[in-house]
């Protein structure tokens, strides 16, 4: 057991269990999403009718679109979404490293790695009730995505459960500011 004096200079095992698990859940994610990238840009096709679908429902006419166009937009898509996945994963892993360094942020940055844990583990579990593979894609990378879909899944809901314990609570409690600490407002 931990004295309050050991929590100061020592983290305990389940803030560096949690820590660890949460790194490789980020880590193993950018490579999902390096996959995921992959499959679309080697498949494209879904995008692509999606497109097509899209802009026959708002009124503009398919057949004057070029293709040219269209794709240029469905790799634009690709290209926004993989944007917009790296920059969630840069926020977790600023979040991480606010929740190992116990920043002042640290409770708030452990809550939102939890959130994305919960997200991690139920997308996980709909890996089991997946679609059809796309036949422009190897079955390999979709067994690969498939599977480190599954890794992530895991390592987060451990970071979940190890950031959960008593100890992580404390150990970042122990860092927390105090009624004492901030001044009385007017």
């Amino acid at each position: 057991m931990s004295t309050a004096a050991d929590l100061g200079t020592k983290r305990p095992e389940a803030v560096r269990l949690a820590i660890t698990t949460w790194a490789v859940a980020l880590a193993v994610e950018l490579v999902h999403q390096i996959t995921q990238i992959t499959m679309s840009v080697l498949d494209p096709a879904e995008l692509t009718a999606a497109a097509r679908e899209s802009a026959e429902s708002a009124g503009t006419s398919v057949e004057g679109a070029s293709d040219t166009l269209i794709e240029l937009t469905v790799y634009g898509s690709i290209a926004l979404m993989g944007l917009i996945s790296l920059l969630v994963l840069v926020g977790l892993a600023v979040a991480l490293r606010f929740y190992a360094s116990r920043h002042r942020l640290a409770d708030g940055s452990r809550r939102l790695l939890m959130v994305f844990s919960l997200y991690f583990g139920l997308r996980g579990l709909l890996v089991f009730a997946g679609g059809t593979i796309s036949p422009g894609v190897p079955v390999w990378l979709m067994l690969l995505d498939g599977s480190l879909q599954l890794i992530v899944a895991v390592a987060a809901v451990l970071g979940l459960v190890f950031s959960g314990r008593k100890e992580s609570v404390d150990y970042l409690a122990s860092t927390a500011p105090t009624d004492a600490d901030t001044p009385a407002r007017k």
